[in-house]
């Protein structure tokens, strides 16, 4: 630790340490956000689950100081992420906090906020907290009255903005990715919707048809549907654009007909997944997973949190030995093939992408797996199916109402559903757009690892002291 380093505790630098309400408003339908500790984030408070409260209890709770402010630092309080999560408030937030949540409100003239939040996100620092500020068995939570007293050593201002400097730059590049990702799932989904959901390619065409139009006018409607552009801006584009989206809107016809379904577009099937799939099969048995079998390196096991996006993304897997894993060779899993939760939390669906770390994987038994035939469907095709409404319905048509969530007989069950296929030629170029999509997803994925690697190995050298700061980084933080 640098000699010109202050020892003191939270209470010596914080100017407030409290929490959100104590008390829980009922919710409403139309009203304004009430967040807690489950929407916390590592990039700030995330809204989008957070329940609503009238707007009376909402300024009540403003009155009582549980929306936290700009340059506020919040971190779990209570359950079993205590201590896990925290964030700074770096812009108005609209939302008032439970008690779950701490909100500690730095005194700027002797501690950075930034600085703050990576300080609790210090390995070191997070072991001693939850030593010593950490009660209750049943629902563990931090008393802020104790939580007071923690030990801080901090820099001097500069340093710590400095230190935050560096460190925030890399977490800026890891939320931009991260947020780049979530504009291009977007996009994967909205052409989903479109074309197989709404059919509105389909239905221009039907319209304009209807409507007396010529062939030029029903393939500019077509042309319009797909790409969202008015006619206008189609004259803008290249000759080139423009003819990839023709051969497209070829692609669709033009007449809905009956079937058991629903009025689909004519020439498409409705198939169930068992002909549309070459393999269907479980995760092993907990029995041939064990704690004692896992290694540092080999084929890893895929951990639930790994399946909450569209691509699966590796986290921190346990391993089973090459040898190990060719024993439960039906559990393996591959790119391309389609893993879902069957346990615990229902319906988690996600793709083992192209560009995967790793060559193969190992469900785990909570985990059943879909390997598509390629042949016949589209792997992603599948996937975006069973991400919407109607999938979701059909993994959840069967779950138990007691005990542990489950999906009762999980493998049956997939293999009766029946989805509605279109054809080749539309599949192909589906899985055409989309697999660009993901694989600029899959590179920023990568990129997020690695800039995680890098911070997580800075983070503790610069709050030692044992890494010195100079002229250099700056320079460096200007390349991410």
């Amino acid at each position: 630790m640098s000699s010109d380093w202050a020892v003191l505790t939270l209470g010596d630098v914080c100017e407030k340490i409290t929490d959100g309400a104590h008390n829980s408003p009922k919710s409403v339908q139309n009203g304004k956000p009430m967040a807690s500790v489950k929407d916390l984030t590592q990039f700030g408070v995330e809204l989008s689950e957070a329940r609503l409260i009238s707007h009376e209890d909402f300024d009540a709770l403003v009155k009582q100081g549980c929306r936290p402010e700009v340059g506020d630092v919040l971190i779990a309080k209570d359950g079993n992420s205590a201590l896990d999560t925290v964030c700074t408030v770096d812009k108005p937030l609209d939302a008032v906090l439970l008690s779950s949540v701490a909100i500690l409100r730095p005194n700027k003239e002797k501690l950075d906020a930034d600085f703050l939040k990576y300080y609790f996100c210090s390995k070191e620092t997070i072991d001693y907290l939850k030593s010593n500020f950490i009660s209750g068995a049943a629902i563990p939570r931090v008393v802020l009255k104790d939580f007071r007293k923690a030990v801080i050593k901090i820099p001097p201002i500069e340093k710590q903005r400095e230190i935050s400097r560096i460190l925030r730059s890399l977490d800026n590049k890891i939320e931009l990715n991260r947020q780049t990702n979530q504009t291009l799932e977007q996009i994967a989904q909205a052409i989903f919707k479109s074309w197989f959901v709404d059919f509105e390619p389909v239905k221009a065409k039907m319209a304009a048809k209807q409507a007396g139009a010529s062939a030029e006018q029903i393939e500019s409607a077509a042309l319009c549907a797909i790409s969202g552009k008015t006619p206008e801006q189609l004259a803008q584009l290249d000759p080139q654009t423009l003819q990839q989206l023709k051969t497209t809107a070829a692609l669709f016809t033009d007449a809905l007909v009956d079937s058991e379904l629903g009025e689909i577009p004519e020439g498409w099937e409705v198939k169930t997944l068992e002909k549309l799939s070459s393999t269907i099969a479980m995760g092993p048995f907990g029995s041939n997973i064990k704690v004692e079998t896992f290694v540092d390196e080999g084929v890893p096991i895929i951990n639930g949190q790994q399946l909450k996006g569209t691509i699966l993304e590796d986290g921190d897997n346990k391993f089973l030995t090459y040898d190990h894993a060719d024993k439960l060779i039906k559990s393996n899993v591959y790119r391309g093939d389609i893993e879902i939760t069957h346990r615990g939390t229902l319906g988690q669906v996600s793709i083992i992408p192209e560009g995967s770390k790793y060559e193969r994987y190992i469900v785990s038994q909570s985990q059943c797996y879909i390997r598509p035939d390629r042949e016949v469907i589209s792997p992603l095709f599948m996937i975006y199916y069973f991400k919407f409404d109607v999938g979701q319905h059909e993994l959840l048509a069967h779950k138990s109402q007691v005990g542990v969530p489950s999906i009762a007989m999980p493998v049956t069950n997939l293999r009766k559903i029946e989805l509605l296929v279109p054809s080749k030629g539309i599949l192909d170029k589906f899985q055409e757009i989309v697999s660009d999509l993901q694989r600029k997803m899959s590179k920023n994925i990568d990129e997020i690892y690695s800039l995680q690697e890098l911070r997580d190995t800075l983070l503790p050298r610069l709050l030692s002291g044992e890494f010195s700061i100079n002229p250099e980084l700056p320079t460096l933080q200007e390349t991410l």
